[in-house]
């Protein structure tokens, strides 16, 4: 299980579209963190960040190291992620995004806390505080080497930065709004006057595909 890989960057609109073209088009880029970033157009961590969600929805696989070198390609787009780019390039679909959530929830190699909030924790309302002492609680339980809190709290921040939504709702520059897309699934809130977050499950209406799926 893997904590942390994002650099602490929460996944922003277009990184994954911007991904998955790259591999498309120039696939040796992604050997040379440098030559990804300019690729990408974006700093060097950032770039890294960029490849961790590639992996982390599912939308990429990491070929061995000899096949790479083989190949000349680091990684593979999964059949989803082709499926995507042909029939929603720009990843406007809101079911497209409750699928790579999905794929996040069940991929603790990459998301172990998503995958352990979303299947494991199963409080409804809590803060910040409380979900970094279980994460660190669980991490100790099943580690020999558990990461750092510094660590387990950046995590936890890119987690929650990732679906919340805050209330009452800032009014923010379009331009400079980096929202994650998953906020747009309206999984949770964040009360910012207390302080506490809300997991809010409720009856929603999804397409049978998604069930399928």
């Amino acid at each position: 299980m893997r904590v942390g890989g994002h650099e602490t960057f929460t996944l922003r609109e277009g990184w994954l579209v911007k991904g998955i073209n790259l591999l498309i088009e120039n696939p040796k880029v992604y050997f040379d963190k440098v030559d990804l970033a300019n690729a990408l157009g974006v700093g060097v961590n950032m770039g890294k960040s960029i490849e961790h969600w590639l992996l982390a929805t599912k939308l990429v696989t990491k070929l061995p190291l000899q096949i790479a070198r083989e190949k000349g390609l680091k990684y593979e787009l999964t059949e989803l992620a082709q499926i995507i780019h042909n029939y929603d390039s720009f990843m406007t679909q809101e079911e497209t995004w409750w699928i790579l959530h999905m794929n996040m929830v069940q991929n603790p190699n990459y998301a172990a806390s998503w995958d352990w909030f979303f299947n494991d924790f199963g409080e409804l309302k809590f803060d910040k505080i409380r979900l970094i002492q279980k994460l660190m609680d669980r991490e100790k339980n099943l580690c020999k080497k558990a990461p750092s809190r510094n660590t387990i709290e950046r995590d936890v921040s890119c987690f929650l930065n990732t679906y919340a939504q805050s209330i009452p709702r800032e009014i923010k520059d379009p331009e400079e709004d980096y929202g994650s897309p998953f906020q747009e699934l309206r999984l949770m809130n964040h009360q910012k006057n207390s302080g506490t977050y809300e997991l809010l499950r409720r009856p929603r209406k999804f397409p049978p595909e998604l069930f399928l799926y």
